[in-house]
């Protein structure tokens, strides 16, 4: 997916938002601010959601889906810090270099989760997550573990969207649940 211009000025400014932000996961954190109409871009390519009802005419708090998640945290992995902005938003080259990188493959796995990759690296993330509720570290933690085996697997080569090796996510996901 190459991302337009307008898609990639909403992603940057969320980015802009997370970096000053803390102690919330990025899909969960409020992202943008605006109409339906300016957020347009980023939600018919599944980038973003409403935080509540949208009407016509009224802005509302915008957030990441897992798909525009995995996006950010990929340039947040590479490199994308604070220091790329300046105090008004604004990226800077270096930011930039890190933002219009290689291209990016997105891969939605049947559990739910986003894979972002390119020349063998990547990122992985999950939406629903139980962060902030102590009682689940447990399940989390195994969680994230199948994801990070998953995300290496990728990484080697190994491909993951072949149905038996969804198969096997769905019955290691399952195995996880039913222990916690």
């Amino acid at each position: 997916m190459k991302l337009s211009e307008s898609q990639k000025a909403l992603l940057i400014e969320a980015s802009h938002r997370w970096l000053n932000t803390s102690g919330r996961r990025l899909c969960d954190a409020w992202m943008g601010f605006g109409s339906a109409t300016t957020y347009k871009p980023a939600t018919r390519a599944g980038l973003m959601r409403p935080l509540g009802a949208s009407r016509p005419g009224h802005s509302t708090w915008w957030l990441l889906t897992a798909k525009g998640a995995a996006i950010v945290q990929t340039w947040l992995d590479n490199g994308l810090s604070r220091d790329h902005f300046s105090k008004d938003g604004i990226l800077s080259a270096g930011g930039f270099a890190i933002i219009d990188g290689p291209p990016l493959e997105f891969i939605t796995l049947d559990c739910g989760a986003v894979l972002t990759g390119t020349d063998g690296a990547g990122s992985i993330h999950l939406g629903d997550l139980l962060d902030g509720h102590p009682e689940m570290d447990e399940y989390c933690a195994a969680v994230d573990g199948a994801l990070s085996l998953i995300l290496a697997h990728y990484c080697a080569g190994v491909d993951v969207t072949a149905t038996q090796y969804q198969d096997g996510i769905a019955t290691t996901l399952d195995a996880i649940a039913n222990q916690y």
